[in-house]
């Protein structure tokens, strides 16, 4: 019999650590294609996270994003998914200087090869996010 883990969550903090991921509007898309874009963002942040991890001596700005990492993988994983378009996305928040991935689809289906689906944005202490990220509108 497999053993069922359980995930226990931290209480929540007033100034809690989150990742916020900015959704493509102007796509359409499903609900479904909306679950890859964020897990295929999430898997980038961990991907580079994983790799800066094995650098012996990190510069002061990757111990930087190391520590908050950390600090959010100590918390609950929260995420906040936020919509904008692709404009929005290409002449604003792509150039906001906080660490990010962009998500460009293959084209299997839904949207075409080449679309930007969305922007992760490396987990950051809320409080600390740019104005422009809070002000976005929450994904319904």
């Amino acid at each position: 019999m497999v053993k069922e883990e359980q995930i226990v969550q931290e209480p929540v903090t007033m100034d809690p650590w989150v990742m916020y991921v900015v959704i493509n509007t102007d796509l359409h898309m499903s609900v479904g294609k909306v679950g890859a874009t964020t897990g295929h963002g999430v898997q980038f942040f961990m991907k580079s996270y994983y790799e800066a991890r094995e650098i012996e001596l990190p510069s002061s700005n990757t111990a930087s994003l190391l520590h908050d990492a950390d600090a959010w993988f100590g918390s609950d994983y929260r995420k906040i998914l936020v919509g904008a378009t692709t404009r929005e996305i290409e002449n604003k928040i792509a150039l906001l200087e906080l660490r990010h991935f962009s998500v460009i689809d293959a084209g299997f289906r839904d949207v075409p090869k080449g679309s930007l689906t969305g922007i992760v944005f490396w987990p950051v202490q809320k409080s600390n996010a740019p104005k422009l990220l809070k002000r976005l509108r929450l994904l319904e």
